[in-house]
């Protein structure tokens, strides 16, 4: 019998004196496995989380460790020069111990397509968007952030993600160039 996170793994030298000594016998508790052995298959969660473990620690081992090694990597994945303020980015990073410096293939795939519209286009439906009636908006401008909240929305955390928002970029609002940031109610 085998119990506990890690029970897919053979040989539980502890279990099976525990057993002995309850008077238990694995064939018995286990007979529904109808040939009378008390083997069971390893179960694949604890590889699947070890090898987890291993690539993870892997990636962390490959993450950038100077602002130059990160221009350099960020320029490779995404054959452009980081934005501007990068540094500043760098030092925050640095600051609160960001583990993973260079993972933000995800972030980047989401707006691959925005690189393709025009500015004045962008602009256009950005503008649109902020008319819905779930949408807050928080604008950044001059280093400061302000909340346009939607007064036609009728709910009980009415603005709450657009405040919570702007409550945690306040500690760098002032490096984020002229943003608008769309805060969905869903």
């Amino acid at each position: 019998m085998q119990v506990g996170f890690h029970s897919g793994r053979r040989h539980h030298a502890q279990l099976e004196e525990v057993l002995v000594d309850q008077n238990l016998h694995s064939n018995t508790i286990l007979s529904f496995i109808g040939n009378g052995k008390s083997v069971i298959q390893e179960h694949p969660i604890p590889r699947l989380m070890l090898e987890a473990d291993t690539k993870y620690k892997a990636k962390l081992g490959r993450q950038s460790k100077t602002l130059k090694a990160a221009v350099t990597e960020y320029r490779r994945r995404y054959d452009r020069a980081p934005p501007k303020g990068f540094d500043a980015w760098w030092n925050f990073a640095q600051k609160h111990k960001v583990k993973m410096i260079d993972e933000y293939d995800s972030l980047m795939d989401d707006l691959k397509p925005f690189w393709g519209l025009p500015g004045e286009e962008l602009r256009r439906r950005s503008t649109q968007v902020g008319h819905l009636p779930s949408i807050d908006l928080v604008r950044i401008r001059n280093g400061s952030a302000r909340l346009d909240i939607n007064p036609d929305f009728n709910d009980t955390e009415v603005s709450a993600r657009a405040r919570g928002f702007s409550s945690m970029i306040k500690d760098f609002v002032e490096t984020v160039c002229l943003s608008c940031f769309f805060i969905s109610y869903y």
